[in-house]
């Protein structure tokens, strides 16, 4: 009887160390069904990608066959879905006249350029130089093509041939800088404009305004 009582022990303990090992097992194997592989886990949302990219090159803004504006770019953006272009790696833009002549040009560190609009955006150290001796330094300048004006909502500094240095916010001008405005003047330094006498320029009628904007390889036509 007592040989039989131990026997029935070490059988219960074995059991026992049986269940335990089992319990284990099955509790690692849980764990690890629980974890997700990398491979299984949800994309996250895609980054817009652009559908058109370009290098070093120009795109010309016309009207009916005449240049108005060249674009030359270091690096542009086309998404399929917007109209817009983006210039991220500096851009110089050439007004043209009526000649034929580049008589302005711009520099910026980036811009935009909108087909449908027809407007061309300038962003960041804005300068605008003009034959006529005028420069222009602001932060964000607007090219709006159907009404022929160069406009700005922002800082402004004007230096003109005659040595003055005008200080305002806001700005109105053709883009040969011919006739401009500064809309809220503030400062001027040496002898110079009388800000209340300047013309304000004239934009052209909205049904002369169908203007083309082509991508182009070619030269920009620089004076």
């Amino acid at each position: 009887m007592t040989c039989f009582g131990q026997t029935g022990a070490v059988s219960d303990r074995r059991l026992l160390m049986l269940s335990v090992v089992l319990y284990s097992l099955l509790s690692v194997s849980s764990c690890r069904e629980e974890k997700t592989p990398i491979a299984d886990a949800e994309p996250q949302e895609n980054l817009a990608v652009p559908n058109q990219e370009g290098w070093n090159s120009i795109v010309r803004a016309t009207r009916k066959g005449r240049v108005e504006a060249v674009v030359r770019y270091g690096h542009m953006l086309r998404y399929s879905d917007q109209e817009t272009i983006f210039f991220d790696q500096g851009i110089f833009v050439y007004f043209y006249n009526a000649q034929g002549k580049a008589a302005s040009r711009l520099t910026a560190e980036a811009g935009e350029m909108n087909e449908g609009a027809k407007w061309v955006k300038a962003i960041g150290n804005v300068v605008v130089q003009s034959d006529t001796g005028i420069t222009v330094y602001t932060e964000e300048l607007l090219y709006d093509q159907k009404r022929e004006l160069i406009l700005s909502q922002s800082e402004v500094k004007i230096t003109t041939a005659k040595g003055d240095t005008l200080f305002g916010q806001g700005l109105e001008s053709d883009p040969q800088m011919i006739h401009y405005r500064i809309l809220k003047p503030r400062a001027r330094a040496h002898t110079g404009l009388n800000l209340e006498n300047q013309e304000r320029p004239t934009a052209r009628a909205a049904g002369d305004s169908a203007a083309e904007i082509k991508p182009d390889s070619a030269g920009t036509g620089q004076s």
